[in-house]
């Protein structure tokens, strides 16, 4: 959805950027942006969060809610995201709609879930740790068995900053983590726990004149 304001803004030369959620990273983008000339508009949770002190355009409302991100997206020339906790069916029919999306609601979809991401990696030819996903109790008291003291759960959707994930849990706890996943309808994946020597993160900016995006399923975007 693209309405007047956002017209405006390309007339003008100026360019609006909405970002979905309100944390440190959407505070970042914002104070980088300003340099720039970009224009923010942000969807935060509450007034409290993070980047609501420095972008004096912020509305309100669940990352998840088409009709709060399409107020988002109204006015903006593309929408952005702080997070990955948002619904990829929303983020479908908002692209389906005209929204400029970044990354796309593809490339979203397997971000929001590691059964996914798992494929991915295995059809690049990386590496991933031996793995089961199972809301099987036994399977998971099976799993958790055979790797005592190195096994992981995790949620497959919905963690975040180390939310949803159980690190060698004791047997006893198998059960009550299985019994809280089924109830929020949240699958599980049980891994075995990885030696990490080091952690490597990439911030990868681009503009459209930089050329296509293909996404994973290669998929022009």
């Amino acid at each position: 959805m693209v309405g007047a304001d956002a017209e405006r803004a390309r007339h003008d030369g100026e360019m609006r950027v909405g970002i979905v959620g309100g944390g440190q990273l959407a505070r970042m983008m914002a104070l980088a942006a300003a340099p720039l000339g970009i224009e923010v508009r942000v969807l935060c949770d509450s007034a409290t969060d993070s980047v609501a002190s420095v972008v004096p355009d912020v509305q309100f409302g669940a990352a998840t809610d088409i009709e709060a991100l399409r107020r988002l997206a109204d006015g903006c020339d593309v929408v952005t995201f702080d997070h990955e906790l948002v619904d990829p069916d929303v983020l479908d029919q908002l692209e389906s709609e005209g929204v400029v999306i970044r990354p796309s609601a593809a490339a979203m979809r397997v971000a929001g879930n590691k059964v996914k991401q798992r494929a991915l990696f295995h059809s690049l030819g990386l590496i991933s740790p031996e793995h089961v996903v199972t809301n099987d109790l036994d399977e998971l008291r099976a799993f958790v068995d055979r790797y005592s003291g190195s096994a992981v759960l995790k949620a497959v959707s919905g963690g975040y900053d180390g939310r949803g994930v159980w690190i060698c849990p004791e047997p006893d706890e198998v059960e009550q983590i299985h019994a809280e996943l089924t109830r929020q309808g949240v699958e599980v994946i049980a891994e075995e726990r990885v030696a990490i020597e080091r952690e490597i993160s990439a911030v990868v900016a681009r503009q459209p004149s930089a050329g296509t995006e293909v996404d994973q399923y290669g998929q022009v975007r």
